[in-house]
């Protein structure tokens, strides 16, 4: 019989072979979709403008780790220092992001951009910063959500703020052929669902995906295990990996920079 262990993915062939004949049908846009746009995958590294708070929050999390392996009680402390060094690194961000977006818009001939971001205040802070923008973002009614949509389909604003959460699945942003994604999701299916917000039966122009990452971060190291966990689950689920995937794509030279 075959060896299964727990700890590190192993007989991923094997596995998607199981599922597919036990229980699993999955069509894939390329086998469902005679022509799909081409995505161009870009990365950014920007530098942060709250480098001491990441530095500090950093340091603690070092040191709780080193406790969290002699006492239990110190895990759960150490993984809500991570979420807080995660919202830190992704509002230091915004000050270089918001510099980068107000050049697309005065450059780009009027094309069309979505901005993702994940926490609540890189969300506030950018929409304080692009006041005029359309937004679709947690908290809001159907009626909002729906008006702004139809704001951002329409052209009548080319610039649209989301959510991660709140718009990244079940909404048709087809009029969009560039997204930046200001902080990485925790999986690779998270970030391939908003991407897919910009694709649409018949829609064929190609598809560019700006990705910032914080020089000297976490982010750094997120997009390493974006890519090995996107690399398994594309094994399990179809049994080969699939090249131009988002996780595939990544960030490339960042992966092999220490």
């Amino acid at each position: 019989s075959e060896d299964f262990r727990i700890g590190e993915a192993k007989n991923l062939n094997l596995l998607h072979d199981k599922l597919k004949s036990l229980c699993m049908v999955r069509r894939t846009k390329e086998e469902v979709l005679k022509e799909v746009p081409t995505k161009n995958f870009i990365s950014i590294e920007i530098p942060i403008s709250n480098r001491k708070d990441y530095d500090r929050l950093t340091g603690e999390i070092q040191q709780l780790t080193t406790k969290a392996k002699k006492s239990l009680e110190y895990a759960a402390e150490k993984k809500g220092r991570l979420f807080e060094l995660r919202k830190v690194l992704g509002v230091g961000k915004v000050a270089a992001i918001a510099e980068w977006i107000t050049s697309f818009v005065e450059e780009s001939d009027g094309e069309s951009l979505i901005v993702f971001a994940h926490h609540i205040d890189v969300q506030s802070e950018l929409v304080r910063l692009f006041p005029g923008a359309a937004k679709i973002l947690g908290g809001m009614s159907l009626a909002e959500r729906h008006q702004n949509k139809e704001e951002f389909q329409s052209g009548s604003k080319n610039l649209l703020i989301c959510s991660l959460l709140a718009a990244g699945e079940g909404l048709d942003l087809s009029a969009a052929d560039n997204m930046a994604i200001c902080e990485l999701g925790w999986t690779p299916v998270q970030m391939e669902q908003a991407i897919g917000r910009m694709e649409a039966v018949g829609k064929t122009s190609p598809l560019t995906i700006y990705t910032f990452l914080g020089e000297r971060t976490i982010d750094i190291k997120m997009a390493g295990m974006l890519k090995a966990k996107g690399v398994e689950a594309d094994m399990v689920a179809s049994g080969k990996v699939h090249e131009d995937s988002y996780v595939e794509s990544i960030l490339e030279h960042i992966l092999t920079t220490p």
